[in-house]
C-alpha cells in the first residue's frame, strides 16, 4: 500500500475514540453474540494485543518485532528515525508463532 492510504478506509474517524471506535463496538457485539462476556473477566478488544505480546514475549521474540506487529513505536532513534517498518515477510514467524489456544 502507498503511505498515504489506509488498510480500512471504510472505518470512520471519531474525535474522541479515533479509529478505534468502530471496531471496539462491533468487537463487543460479537463478544455479547458468543457469550464471552463471563470468560475471566471482561476482555475488551484490546485484551488481545496484550495476549499476542505475552505470548511472543514468553517465546523470546524481540519486543521492536512484538511492537512492530502490535503498532507500536520503538521509542529508539535508531527505528524510529533510520528504519523502516517491518515488512510483512518479517513478521509472519511471530504471527504463525501465535496458538489459537493462547489467544
Amino acid at each position: 500500500m502507498r503511505s498515504d492510504e489506509r488498510l480500512f478506509p471504510e472505518i470512520n474517524y471519531h474525535t474522541k475514540h479515533g479509529y478505534s471506535g468502530q471496531p471496539s463496538k462491533w468487537f463487543s457485539r460479537l463478544r455479547a453474540k458468543l457469550e464471552l462476556s463471563g470468560t475471566k473477566g471482561r476482555k475488551d478488544f484490546h485484551s488481545f494485543r496484550h495476549t499476542v505480546a505475552n505470548c511472543l514475549k514468553q517465546q523470546g521474540y524481540a519486543e521492536s518485532l512484538i511492537g512492530g506487529l502490535l503498532g507500536h513505536a520503538t521509542g529508539g532513534i535508531t527505528y524510529e528515525r533510520y528504519g523502516k517498518e517491518f515488512k510483512p515477510e518479517s513478521l509472519q514467524s511471530a504471527v504463525e508463532a501465535l496458538s489459537i489456544d493462547v489467544l
